[in-house]
């Protein structure tokens, strides 16, 4: 064992951890999360023909709104992944998908181009200290250096399994109760479905668990 950054102690490969079965249950909640936040990021795509509509906005108009959140996700990945170093992926991640619900809610509340485009910029903010930087930094604590490349694989199929079935999801919900009950679901899945589970179930060292 070793001291680790958040003042815990790192797990060596030898750790007995590796036989341990919650590390799936670690697996499956960081696919959970990548998935949703999938979702998340394609909503707006899916739902950008009714927003135009809604609020008169142009293609190009559109395109800037799409910018916003890959401008912040690009400034904030490293102040996240030092973010996941020192408060460590429990508390971070736990705050960061709390912390989607009030996005995708204060979407729905977007009066034109200017505060849509810095609710996506706030998401981007958010989703740059989770996927790639904290939600690594936990697999790298709980998985020993010959199953962190399949936990990667994994985490990263769930993710692109999220942008697979966002679009027809979101159409389907489009259709039935409007574009903004989407977000409302994201907000919902973001909260209930892994935030919380998330706080009750991880914890940042195996030991711990």
């Amino acid at each position: 064992m070793s001291q680790g950054h958040d003042g815990g102690m790192k797990m060596d490969n030898s750790s007995g951890s590796r036989g341990s079965h919650v590390r799936w249950v670690v697996l499956l909640l960081l696919c959970l999360m990548y998935l949703i936040t999938y979702l998340d990021r394609v909503s707006l795509a899916n739902t950008a023909t009714l927003i135009m509509k809604e609020y008169g906005f142009s293609k190009v108009t559109m395109g800037v709104i799409f910018s916003a959140f890959i401008w912040s996700y690009a400034l904030f990945q490293v102040p996240g992944g030092w973010l996941g170093d020192r408060f460590g992926p429990r508390r971070v991640l736990s705050t960061i998908m709390a912390y989607r619900t009030v996005i995708a809610v204060v979407t729905n509340m977007a009066t034109g181009f200017y505060s849509l485009w810095g609710i996506r910029f706030a998401l981007g903010v958010g989703e740059a200290a989770a996927r790639f930087t904290t939600a690594t930094r936990a697999m790298q604590m709980w998985y020993p250096r010959d199953e962190r490349g399949f936990v990667q694989g994994v985490s990263h199929a769930a993710s692109r399994f999220g942008a697979a079935i966002g679009p027809p999801i979101a159409v389907f919900i489009m259709i039935r109760y409007g574009w903004r009950s989407v977000f409302y679901v994201i907000g919902a899945l973001s909260l209930m479905l892994w935030s919380l589970l998330y706080l009750l179930a991880y914890r940042n060292m195996p030991e711990g668990a």
